[in-house]
């Protein structure tokens, strides 16, 4: 399922920015299942996979403020 696109940062490092391209897909490794987040850094042509629960524990969603007062 395609999301539309949804800035995260890195918790650690802020100038880390990436883009969630689907957070429901399974990574397999011989029979072990795991849910995972598929994500690309700005500026690299690589994908990005990690579980759901490190991704969520090592990014956090970009706040915007819409700029009406």
């Amino acid at each position: 399922m395609m999301l539309p696109k949804m800035k995260y940062k890195n918790c650690g490092k802020n100038s880390v920015e990436v883009e969630v391209l689907s957070d429901d897909v399974e990574i397999r490794i011989g029979e072990t299942k795991w849910a995972g987040v598929i994500y690309t850094r700005e500026g690299r042509q690589k994908v990005y996979v990690r579980t759901k629960a490190e991704f969520k524990a090592k990014f956090v969603p970009v706040v915007t403020t819409d700029a009406k007062s």
